[in-house]
């Protein structure tokens, strides 16, 4: 999932943006665009402000358009939003393994919902090779960079030891899943959904990795609760 852009320090289009001055946003995004200042957030909310239709007509097809712009610019907030597009095919053609690679990318450049998402697309295996240990430690760096959801995916490999092994002093599936899950920030139903699912939870990681379009569902409603959560 990803959240609105986060706002460069001085930033005018971003300023524009957060006070809800949609079209003074776009014309000092552009402007900045033009400028080739470091374009790549410029590019970015451009690309959010058409996704969302934000004071313009909601428009998947530049929204893709600008998103791979900021992505190439190395953005790797576009790359994530540009990866979200491509595995509904949204504005652009539907591409799971093109959306893997722009997750990786972002992961790469320490986004935590990048390392989120190729997470889970490891551990699915689909368009990628299966890989439980790295899919361990994406999660392990979406958590440890605040990132709830990465958050409850670090606990649950913890708690069923799928591609990680325990901690000294402590044992797989023991207490320390369910001491992280309580670190987790209030957000909506995840640290509820957590301890429901304490005792089934290897038949859940058993048909996350059997069932692609449980992964996909999953990505899905990230990007369902990330535009909930942007609007202004």
């Amino acid at each position: 999932s990803v959240n609105a852009p986060a706002e460069p320090e001085g930033d005018l289009a971003f300023g524009a943006y957060q006070r809800g001055e949609y079209l003074k946003a776009m014309n000092e995004a552009l402007t900045r665009v033009g400028e080739k200042d470091d374009p790549g957030p410029a590019m970015t909310l451009i690309g959010f402000i058409y996704e969302n239709g934000l004071g313009f007509p909601k428009d998947f097809v530049k929204a893709a358009e600008w998103y791979a712009l900021g992505a190439k610019e190395g953005d790797a907030n576009s790359m994530v939003a540009h990866a979200l597009l491509k595995l509904e095919g949204n504005g652009t053609p539907k591409d799971k393994k093109g959306a893997a690679d722009l997750f990786k990318k972002a992961a790469d450049k320490g986004d935590p919902i990048g390392h989120y998402n190729t997470g889970l697309l490891l551990l699915e295996g689909d368009v990628v090779l299966p890989d439980p240990v790295w899919a361990a430690q994406h999660f392990k760096a979406s958590a440890e960079a605040g990132n709830a959801d990465g958050q409850y995916a670090w606990a649950l490999a913890l708690r069923v030891g799928n591609g990680v092994a325990a901690p000294e002093g402590w044992q797989v599936g023991g207490g320390m899943a369910v001491a992280m899950i309580a670190t987790i920030p209030p957000r909506g139903h995840y640290a509820e959904a957590a301890v429901s699912v304490m005792g089934p939870i290897g038949a859940e990681m058993k048909r996350l990795m059997a069932d692609p379009g449980y992964v996909d569902s999953i990505l899905r409603r990230g990007a369902e609760r990330a535009n909930a959560l942007a609007a202004p």
